[in-house]
């Protein structure tokens, strides 16, 4: 090929075929199965690049040389360095560039002279003795050989034409530019013939001065003393400022003989045998002349004769252009193809015993193939492949790489290595096979019908050498082939026959040489790549192993801690790879043959059955490293697999044991060491990292914490302040392990097992069940921090849970308290009665005072006021002792007046007694009329749960100090008693139980009275609701309130007026493409990427009068892209901009008459009739579904 070294590789998929022009190179794609040998060619000009290139090398030299110490040199001396080397040297020789006969006259010249006959020296000669030198240094100042050991460049020159042609050149005393002053007669670039002497001007110390000196050997290339000496491209030597050198010609002799006739000229045809088609078999052939590729159709064109049976056919090259008149044969064969495909054993004639094979099993490109004893692997196993141009693609089965020569049609001769590549497609990758008799075959290049594959010297033996030769007919061109099982169907076999030897499960694995020696995950690592490793026994998860089926006999080895698969690093199946542990990706090389051996199990890779985990050394010491190694049945390759529970199912079965043992809810968490000693959140923090310690009780929230179901009897432990978890830093199940609060994340981190440990409760990690939290030192201090600590059995892991005070879980009213038992059944004073001591019980709700009771928070507790006689439920006497009635005492508070309300999933209360932590109970099974009612230790029963239901008795006036008619003034009306506006503003017109009084009802909190049945059946009793969008979405509306914690009836009204039953443009929502939405909030804009959708808005959020597309901008930036979505953020919106925002009723939302003195502000729409339209759609469907709402409401007073 002519082309660079530094550029004979493949590029990407192509592969460099040849020169098309001295400064391109041509490139060749070639489809596996295309129909043709070129499918593809592009050009690619490489000038700019080497120019480049040179620049900066050139700049380099002319650097070097300013420093060079030029004393003892002599005076013919050129540069100091060469401006051409190795990176611009072309990868050809004298075989490229002159025919056979040439090459044959000049070296029989050279071997057989006695004393050189200057006379009719060639220009074969000429080059023939100066490509001897070729790799020899470049040397400043060599003239001769034999003296300075190298040359520069007219030391090159002078020596060669003085040793051929006689010339006599004083080489001390001429350099390039006296060699062409004194020595040559100028020719032009045009005239210039193989054998003169080309100059170039500038490589060193000035533009016009000749600095560089070479032999010209004719189309563009040159051979000169370059470090080292080789061939160039004229035009690749650049002068100093890196651009391509000017160039003279001069003729030092007249050779006799430079050019020669087409014969000659076309030194090489390459041409590949065709298989028989019955058709014209036409292949387009290489055709070379002096090193060059002629192109078809310019410097030459073909004809065919014989070419369609099979048998010798011949291509015909007919000279064209310069080569014109001329013409050149080649034969090729077209032969049978009786040859079937398939996975193949190929054996040599000269040995069977001795077969293709890839050196060590190699998996690299670019190894070259060697004959070696037979062995059935892999590596000497080959995929015939068809191709869709009739040769075969010939594919080793280990490393799944390609039988290749790979080199160029120009540069292919005898000896070419065969060596295995990715597949690229070109010719140099296929191959003819031919039978020849007696069941053997020739394997020929489908580049060259006479090169075939061959052994080299005709020696078989183990590393013999596989080359491409010149067909001789001898046996070491010869091959047999044979089936052979690939390593996939050996090691499928072994797995099928060893199928269920290790069943599926989590096993400790133990190593023969020693019990306490098991496989262990090196530093209990997570990440990719953790070593595999052995370790003494210590029952952690990291040396826990889950033996998974993965089919067909194979199992899988994952580590219970990591969830990582024991793995074969790249799948290289070769002895001593060390094992490591990788995410699981179901391939080989993380399945596993576990094969019966003896007493103990071997774990076969399923990527080679010759090789199993191994031991290194049968060392059992910590941190060995496991390896695959060759089978060699010793004890360190035989492994016992244990049952053996994980840390997380010993914890599960502890969890599963104690669950219930703490009942949901908010408790203070007393160290057994002292009861003023509880859990607390270091200085109230409510960041991420907050150190969980021990402080003395002083009531706050930062000591309350909620205990919540986390589900199979786990439960996780939140500070009622913040809402952080009680949490193990980066989840290290260590003992000694300090503990933090963060945000909640359902972790195991977070997540606790109460377990009953005498008189208190041990809070063991879900991480370890040997760990729990532990108080350091058994300290009492403020400010001790906690830790988790291996299980001592001592009052430092032992607390007690307390209902401590509460929130404001429920606003100030009043209240129907139902049984959880029964909902029919509510709290009442028995008797009605207005004296001390009137015993609570159950009874059926009546409506009557006697069964409402005003709630009222303060300091964290409630006290809870009878409606009718005025005091407040009490424990007889103030009793702390379990079983002591509750009843109605005074008209004070004390202690055992206040009640904490802890809630509980399913919207119950739990009533705890301050004074005694009891819990109100009824105390019969069942509820009834006259069930007593009494303090009892709290069990999480049903008797012990209530549920409150606004009482109807409950209304409040607000007054807003303003007049009526000053109202509708500032609301656009006229302030008389007959104007819209004031009729709408007027709350004296509507009368409690009409519909229009929903419009004073407190919307705030989920009552939970409508299900999602009766909710669509509201929406399709409506015709047009039947046909929107909320058709059957109750459920989500109702979902929607709850989140915000809004009425649903209300906003199942909201949105059906601002939707029209959802059937508006904007309930049906619109498409929208991906891109920025910007909105308007508080006079400031923001703007969000969004993701294109359909995009809903079901409340006219954002929307204005005059445009109300702007809602679209809200609902894109909010990403409202889902109906449920957008119910959601209208639930929101709605709840934290009005209902609890101090704007509690519909009245208040449209009206606003708390902020009138500011005027028309922050008020939801300007449509007079919209809280009538509200709260008749609320008063008719209440009605509709059979509910009455447990509502308070707020009516408006005016002066």
């Amino acid at each position: 090929m002519l082309g660079k070294k530094a550029c004979s590789v493949a590029v990407s998929s192509l592969m460099v075929l040849e020169m098309t022009g001295f400064g391109s190179l041509a490139y060749a794609v070639e489809s596996k199965d295309g129909d043709s040998d070129v499918a593809q060619e592009t050009t690619q000009n490489l000038d700019a690049e080497n120019q480049g290139q040179s620049k900066s090398e050139g700049d380099e030299a002319f650097t070097q040389a300013a420093d060079v110490d030029a004393s003892g040199v002599v005076p013919g001396a050129d540069a100091p360095t060469s401006p051409t080397n190795a990176s611009t040297h072309l990868d050809i020789s004298a075989a490229d560039l002159l025919s056979e006969d040439e090459l044959s006259a000049a070296y029989s010249k050279r071997m057989a002279r006695g004393a050189w006959d200057y006379t009719g020296a060639t220009f074969a000669d000429v080059l023939v003795y100066a490509e001897q030198y070729i790799g020899l240094p470049y040397v400043w100042g060599g003239k001769d050989l034999y003296r300075d050991g190298g040359f520069d460049c007219s030391g090159f020159v002078n020596w060669v034409y003085n040793n051929v042609c006689g010339t006599n050149i004083n080489s001390d005393w001429t350099n390039a530019q006296s060699l062409y002053d004194g020595y040559c007669t100028p020719v032009s670039e045009a005239e210039a013939r193989p054998g003169d002497i080309i100059f170039w001007k500038g490589t060193y110390q000035s533009l016009g001065y000749i600095s560089h000196v070479g032999i010209y050997c004719g189309n563009g290339i040159c051979i000169d003393a370059g470090d080292p000496v080789g061939y160039d491209h004229v035009t690749d030597i650049k002068n100093m400022n890196g651009v391509p050198a000017e160039r003279v010609y001069g003729r030092l002799v007249s050779l006799s003989s430079t050019a020669v006739d087409l014969n000659a000229a076309i030194t090489k045809v390459r041409v590949a045998d065709q298989a028989y088609t019955g058709g014209a078999c036409a292949p387009s052939p290489t055709v070379v002349s002096a090193g060059s590729v002629l192109n078809e159709g310019t410097d030459y064109w073909v004809s065919y004769e014989n070419n369609v049976n099979v048998g010798t056919a011949t291509i015909v090259i007919h000279g064209a252009g310069r080569f014109g008149g001329q013409e050149t044969r080649k034969n090729f064969q077209i032969y049978e193809d009786s040859f079937e495909g398939g996975a193949r054993v190929i054996s040599s004639a000269l040995n069977p015993s001795q077969v293709l094979d890839v050196p060590s099993g190699s998996l690299d490109s670019g190894v070259a193939m060697q004959l070696y004893s037979r062995n059935d692997t892999d590596a000497q196993t080959f995929e015939f492949e068809k191709t869709g141009d009739g040769y075969y693609a010939i594919r080793n089965m280990k490393s799944g790489l390609y039988l290749s020569l790979y080199t160029t049609w120009a540069e292919l001769r005898n000896g070419t290595a065969v060596a295995q590549q990715s597949w690229y497609g070109g010719l140099s990758q296929k191959w003819c096979v031919k039978p020849v008799g007696n069941g053997q075959y020739i394997i020929s290049s489908a580049m060259d019908c006479s090169m075939v594959l061959d052994v080299s010297n005709g020696v078989a033996g183990n590393g013999s050498a596989v080359q491409a030769y010149a067909d001789n007919g001898t046996a070491a061109q010869r091959w047999s082939f044979s089936p052979a099982k690939t390593v996939r169907e050996r090691v499928d076999e072994l797995a099928a026959a060893n199928a269920g030897t290790v069943a599926p499960g989590t096993y400790a694995v133990r190593s023969a040489l020693s019990a306490s020696c098991v496989l262990d995950a090196a530093g209990a690592g997570t990440a990719d790549g953790t070593a595999a490793q052995t370790w003494s026994a210590n029952g952690t998860d990291a040396q826990a192993w889950l033996v998974e089926d993965a089919g067909a006999g194979y199992v899988t080895v994952r580590n219970a801690a990591s969830g990582l698969a024991l793995d074969v690093p790249g799948g290289s199946a070769c002895s001593g790879a060390q094992l490591q542990l990788w995410t699981p990706n179901g391939s080989w090389a993380q399945r596993w043959v576990a094969v019966r051996d003896g007493a103990g199990i071997r774990l076969v890779s399923a990527l080679d059955d010759t090789l199993s985990v191994d031991l290194p050394g049968a060392s059992t010491a910590d941190g060995s490293r496991l390896q695959l190694y060759s089978d060699n049945g010793t004890a360190a390759q035989r492994w016992s697999f244990e049952p053996a529970k994980t840390v997380r199912e010993r914890v599960d079965e502890l969890a599963a044991a104690n669950a219930g043992t703490v009942a949901p809810g908010t408790y203070a968490v007393r160290s057994a060491l002292s009861a003023s000693c509880v859990l607390d959140a270091a200085g109230a923090g409510t960041a991420d990292g907050t150190a969980a310690q021990t402080w003395s009780a002083n009531g706050t929230d930062a000591q309350a914490w909620l205990v919540e179901d986390a589900g199979a009897g786990y439960v996780t432990v939140r500070n009622a302040a913040s809402g952080l978890a009680l949490d193990v830093p980066g989840g290290s199940a260590c003992s000694g392990a300090q503990l933090q609060l963060w945000t909640p994340n359902g972790s195991w981190a977070q997540r606790w097992v109460a377990v009953r440990d005498g008189a208190g409760i041990r809070l063991v990690s879900a991480l370890d069940d040997t760990l729990s939290v532990d108080l350091p030192g058994a300290s009492t201090a403020d400010g001790s921090r906690l830790q988790l600590y291996s299980d001592n059995g001592t009052a430092a892991q032992r607390w007690s849970l307390v209902t401590p005070g509460c929130t404001q879980v429920v606003p100030n009213g009043v209240y129907v308290i139902k049984s959880a038992m029964n909902q029919n059944y509510v709290l009442d004073i028995a008797g009605a009665s207005d004296a001390n001591g009137a015993n609570a019980q159950l009874y059926e709700a009546n409506g009557t005072g006697a069964q409402a009771f005003a709630l009222t928070w303060s300091n964290g507790y409630y006290e809870i006021s009878n409606v009718s006689s005025g005091k407040y439920l009490d424990l007889e006497n103030g009793s702390n002792q379990n079983g002591a009635n509750v009843q109605q005492q005074g008209t004070f508070v004390r202690d055992s007046a206040r009640w904490s309300l802890v809630g509980n999933p399913d919207g119950s209360f739990v009533f705890v007694n301050f004074a005694s932590d009891t819990c109100m109970t009824v105390a019969s099974p069942s509820a009834g009329n006259y069930s007593n009612v009494q303090g009892a230790v709290r069990t999480g029963a049903t008797g012990q749960k209530w549920f409150l239901e606004k009482s109807p008795l409950s209304a409040e006036t607000v007054s807003y100090g303003i007049t009526l008619k000053s109202m509708s003034i500032l609301n656009g009306g006229s302030g008389a008693a007959h104007d819209a506006v004031t009729i709408a503003l007027n709350p004296d017109i509507v009368q409690r139980g009409d519909d229009y009084y929903y419009q004073f009802a407190d919307c705030r909190g989920f009552t939970g009275q409508i299900s999602a049945n009766q909710m669509n059946r509201i929406i399709d009793n409506s015709g047009t609701g039947r046909n929107g969008v909320f058709s059957g979405r109750g459920q989500a509306i109702i979902d929607a309130a709850k989140s915000a914690n809004i009425n649903e009836m209300y906003l199942m009204a909201h949105i059906m007026t601002e939707t029209a039953w959802g059937t508006s443009d904007q309930a049906q929502g619109r498409d929208f493409a991906a891109g920025n939405a910007t909105i308007k909030l508080n006079g400031k804009y923001y703007t969000k990427w969004c993701d294109a959708g359909r995009y809903y808005n079901f409340i006219g959020w954002g929307a204005y009068d005059s445009n109300p597309d702007t809602a679209y901008d809200f609902s894109r930036y909010y990403g409202w892209s889902s109906i449920e979505s957008a119910l959601m953020g209208a639930a929101e919106k709605v709840a934290s901009n009005y209902l609890y925002n101090g704007q509690e009723t519909v009245y208040e939302m449209r009206w606003n008459p708390d902020a009138a003195s500011f005027g028309r502000v922050h008020q939801y729409c300007t449509d007079i009739n919209w809280v009538r339209t509200i709260s008749s759609i609320m008063g008719y469907n209440y009605r509709l579904v059979g509910v009455m709402p447990s509502l308070s409401y707020r009516v408006p007073k005016y002066v």
